[in-house]
């Protein structure tokens, strides 16, 4: 039996104008990381609901978010201007990755 892998990546939006290069820049005393970051997995007997809402779905509230990310760009090296909570789980079937990204000024936020 074959399986299939769907990646269905759930991003809610608390802003994000970083991602658009809007993002104030950071204090420059920071020193980058020693070690790459680690991402887990974790395996769920409930599947999240797909609707977006991933701050209020039991699915993802036992999971530990994954967070400290750091720029590539314009600050590479330097903490992100901005919070952002990864998380990732899984079921039989489905891999689950959540994004929700924090903004200070969510009234700066451009939706096309």
């Amino acid at each position: 039996m074959k399986r299939q892998l769907l990646l269905f990546i759930a991003i809610h939006l608390i802003g994000f104008p970083w991602c658009l290069g809007q993002g104030s820049p950071v204090d420059k005393q920071e020193s980058p990381p020693t070690s790459p970051p680690v991402a887990r997995a974790v395996r769920v007997t409930l599947a999240p609901v797909l609707d977006g809402d991933v701050l209020n779905d039991p699915a993802w509230s036992s999971v530990e978010p994954i967070t400290g990310f750091w720029q590539t760009n314009p600050y590479e090296g330097q903490p992100a201007s901005e919070e952002t909570e990864v998380r990732i789980v899984f079921d039989d079937q489905t891999l689950y990755v959540s994004v929700v990204c924090y903004d200070r000024d969510p009234s700066g936020i451009i939706i096309a």
